[in-house]
């Protein structure tokens, strides 16, 4: 789609009008040729890397949008150029300087660098801050280089002769590989703005490697009107296609590139700005009513399809009424130790090579397992502790419960809405974050103190701050303790062990005991511990050098229950797992089997040791010790273990829920996926943009399928349905 010349060519010399008649003939400067050839590049190329499903429809429909935002996209380009034209030399510098600078900080805002300057994270948040310099720097020069002049009207790199602009062109490229390559290989799934960064940056790459070499590389030459009716053409084929065959839509969201050209689009055809479109598979079912959309919360009974999906949802019944407590004590005390950041595959008693012929991350562990009940597919329930641990504690799947609005600050913070308008300077809120230990629904501590045991909690969170007396953790623990907060413990696993067998050695043997234990040792960030085993320098070195240190506290803390004469029932697990990228690792940003997938064991006197091949939920746990410490308690989504642990039940099938969810300081959300899966498949709802996407669990890349949600098959049915159960979207209070 060229653009006119700019006038002023007169009273320039004969090799100046040559250069202004060529460009002419280009379309001056032919940005929006170029921009949409570079857009069609970078689809083909994620095309040809990521494998998937694809069809012809959901090409032409990805070839249209190429078309559409493509020269769209050259023409603001284009037209800002010739508007910054008229201007002194040193004013256009200034622009594109403070553009730069904006680039720079948007990059780095993107990976969290500013929120990381105090914090563990310090110094890769400024290696983060020059990097995102460097990039802001390199655009502010190029973007002056290529403003037109009224003496260089096709910009100052034109001065150059052919040979050096097509070295730059060269350059250019490699740059838009590099960011193709990082895009695909670096924090996949993670820092969306970033990545979106990535992509932009590569299509701006590539166009301006085109405008540089026209010689060289011939684009295409239309006339305006006829460029014009191929992008109106375009862009009411991109609509059309989508709704004879929206299968089409629903395989380009699978590929980031096409999954962002996706969304622009949707953005576009969003009429009442709800954030949800009614075309492009948007799953808008009212396009003119901002209240009803796929991220609304469903309101049962009120005759509306609020989020559209299944129509209105009927009210739930009330619970019944709990049972009377009975008077006898408890046959058993109860240890639940739970880890952080806490992998099966790196465990010998999970894989052999962590056994004794590998790293033997977890020798004592290992040992203890011999006569315990080892569950093999077992999942946690949410991907963040803040997730998992309420829902652990209730037996209930995430979205069930009741979330407050708290905001993590700079500071490493949680703090509620009347505190974060009252942050001193330099400090400043970089997410939302819903905790959910303010929830009404009685927890598993709450029941056996109800029962008349003793409940104790010894908590190590390290800087994340969310297991602290004032969140509401605290509540139905008769003692809660915190081993940031005890002068005589060191803040490791350590120091959580130590404190763990203080309290096991203070409560009196005639009291039944319930003991929470929560490790972080394993979290992230990798710290050193003279004595213990050193794997290597990489970050999965450091994680089972952390692993083993967190085993090496074990057998004092079997000893110290030992030592209280009590039959007790330990469960040990993880409350979600960990992912590694190349330079750090993380969790709570998907919902993939690294997230989500834990460890856990059971060791009930008197049971037999097993391995059981069951899926199983770590909510499962709640029933689970009421049902041992005979304690009477509501039903909820888990269900009791011992048939399995016992063997006296076969593997059968069963479905269950895993979620995660990331917010920005306003509350819009980054991240909020919903998983169903049955040990086979798994199916997730990204409710940010409304698309489902299936994975075979037991396939190492995870590599995504198309979802029929007009047909949904039995598991897209039991996430559909717990969805409108709970209303879909969290809505967390203040």
């Amino acid at each position: 789609m060229p653009v006119d010349a700019p006038v002023g060519s007169a009273g320039l010399g004969a090799a100046e009008r040559g250069a202004v008649r060529r460009a002419k003939g280009l379309g001056l400067p032919p940005y929006a040729t170029a921009s949409a050839l570079a857009l069609v590049v970078s689809c083909d190329f994620e095309l040809a890397a990521t494998s998937g499903p694809i069809d012809a429809v959901g090409l032409c429909i990805l070839g249209c949008l190429c078309v559409v935002l493509g020269a769209l996209q050259g023409l603001a380009w284009s037209l800002g150029l010739r508007a910054l034209r008229p201007l002194p030399r040193w004013a256009q510098a200034l622009v594109w300087c403070a553009a730069g600078a904006a680039v720079g900080a948007s990059l780095a805002q993107g990976l969290g660098a500013f929120d990381r300057l105090q914090g563990p994270y310090r110094a890769l948040a400024l290696q983060v801050l020059a990097m995102s310099s460097l990039v802001g720097g390199a655009f502010a020069l190029l973007t002056c280089q290529l403003q037109p002049t009224p003496s260089q009207p096709q910009g100052a790199v034109f001065r150059f002769g052919v040979h050096a602009r097509s070295a730059f062109a060269i350059a250019l490229t490699l740059a838009a590989a590099l960011c193709f390559f990082i895009d695909r290989n670096y924090y996949v799934g993670l820092y969306v703005r970033f990545h979106d960064a990535l992509r932009w940056g590569g299509w701006w790459a590539v166009m301006f490697a085109g405008v540089l070499v026209p010689e060289q590389l011939p684009l295409p030459k239309y006339s305006v009107r006829r460029s014009t009716a191929i992008v109106l053409l375009s862009a009411v084929l991109v609509p059309a296609l989508a709704m004879i065959h929206p299968r089409g839509v629903a395989t380009l969201m699978m590929r980031p590139w096409s999954a962002s050209l996706v969304h622009v689009a949707q953005a576009t055809l969003d009429f009442d700005r709800d954030g949800y479109a009614a075309l492009l598979g948007g799953g808008d079912c009212d396009e003119w009513n901002p209240a009803v959309n796929p991220g609304a919360r469903e309101i049962p009974g009120n005759g509306i399809d609020d989020n559209c999906m299944l129509g209105d949802a009927k009210p739930l019944p009330p619970p019944p009424p709990l049972l009377p407590a009975p008077r006898t004590p408890s046959p058993y005390d109860v240890v639940l130790i739970t880890v952080d950041s806490f992998r099966p595959d790196h465990l010998g008693l999970y894989n052999p090579a962590y056994g004794p012929r590998g790293r033997r991350t977890t020798p004592n562990l290992d040992a203890w397992a011999n006569s315990a009940v080892v569950f093999e597919h077992a999942y946690a329930p949410g991907g963040w502790t803040s997730i998992a641990l309420p829902s652990i504690m209730r037996g209930l799947f995430p979205r069930r419960l009741d979330w407050t609005r708290y905001f993590e600050t700079t500071q490493a913070r949680l703090l509620r809405k009347p505190a974060i308008a009252r942050l001193p300077n330099g400090e400043w809120s970089r997410q939302m974050f819903p905790l959910a230990f303010e929830d009404t629904h009685p927890t598993l501590a709450s029941l056996l103190h109800r029962r008349g045991m003793r409940t104790a909690a010894v908590v190590h969170d390290g800087f994340s701050r969310m297991l602290t007396h004032g969140v509401g953790v605290e509540r139905d623990f008769d003692d809660f303790w915190e081993v940031e907060t005890w002068e005589r413990a060191h803040e490791d696993d350590s120091g959580t062990a130590d404190l763990a067998m203080r309290e096991l050695a203070r409560v009196p043997r005639s009291q039944p005991l319930f003991m929470w234990v929560h490790f972080f040792g394993p979290h992230s960030p990798n710290q050193l511990h003279p004595g213990t085993p050193i794997y290597g320098p990489t970050l999965i070195d450091g994680y089972d050098h952390e692993i083993h240190y967190f085993d090496e506290q074990l057998p004092a803390l079997w000893a110290a229950i030992e030592r209280r004469g009590r039959p007790t029932v330990v469960a040990l697990t993880g409350d979600h797992g960990e992912v590694f990228e190349q330079i750090a690792r993380m969790h709570g940003f998907s919902i993939s089997e690294q997230d989500i997938r834990v460890p856990l064991l059971l060791h009930v006197p008197g049971y037999q040791p097993r391995r059981v091949q069951q899926l199983v939920s770590t909510i499962d746990l709640f029933p689970t010790l009421l049902a041992l410490t005979q304690t009477p308690g509501p039903a909820g989504d888990g269900v009791d273990l011992a048939p399995w642990a016992t063997g006296s039940a076969a593997t059968t099938p069963r479905k269950l829920i895993s979620e995660t969810w990331r917010y920005e300081p306003d509350g819009s959300p980054v991240v909020d996926f919903i998983a169903a899966f049955d040990g086979q498949k798994k199916v997730v709802l990204n409710t940010v943009d409304h698309s489902f996407r299936s994975y075979e669990q037991q396939a190492p890349s995870e590599r995504p399928s198309w979802v029929d949600t007009g047909k949904p098959g039995a598991l897209t049915s039991f996430l559909l349905q717990y969805v409108e159960q709970t209303g879909g979207a969290l809505a967390p209070h203040d």
